[in-house]
């Protein structure tokens, strides 16, 4: 049987929901953020929550029927989340560069490379955008 086919085990369907309310909460709080901007800002904002949602829908597919109810995503995520709502980008953004930039990807084989890339790609931009 192709390691693809193998059914996930529980420790990767838990570490996989979270990734996928994490995704998700990602790309609600960068569109959040891009409401309050114009021009290229938003766009970019834009095209960030556009790639988390890709994620998202990544981890959506690769846990198949193992998707169950959607969860909260880690404190962490929540807090940015807070503070893209009540407080201001600049801020946010630094926040959010630094939880970009520790993306637990790089060193876990059920994620694409693509993703990994991204969140690297991302980090870096938001640090731009902070500035």
């Amino acid at each position: 049987m192709p390691l693809e086919d193998a059914e996930p085990t529980r420790a990767q369907i838990k570490r996989w929901r979270r990734y996928l309310a994490n995704e998700r909460a990602e790309a609600a709080t960068y569109r959040r953020l891009a409401r309050k901007k114009d021009g290229p800002e938003r766009d970019i904002l834009m095209k960030l929550a556009d790639a988390e949602s890709r994620h998202e829908q990544y981890w959506r597919e690769k846990l198949g029927p193992y998707v169950g109810m959607p969860r909260q995503p880690d404190l962490n995520t929540r807090f940015l989340a807070f503070m893209a709502k009540h407080f201001g980008s600049v801020f946010t953004l630094a926040l959010m560069q630094t939880a970009e930039s520790r993306s637990p990807y790089i060193d876990d084989e059920d994620a694409s490379e693509r993703i990994a890339a991204d969140e690297q790609m991302h980090a870096e931009v938001v640090r731009a955008l902070a500035t």
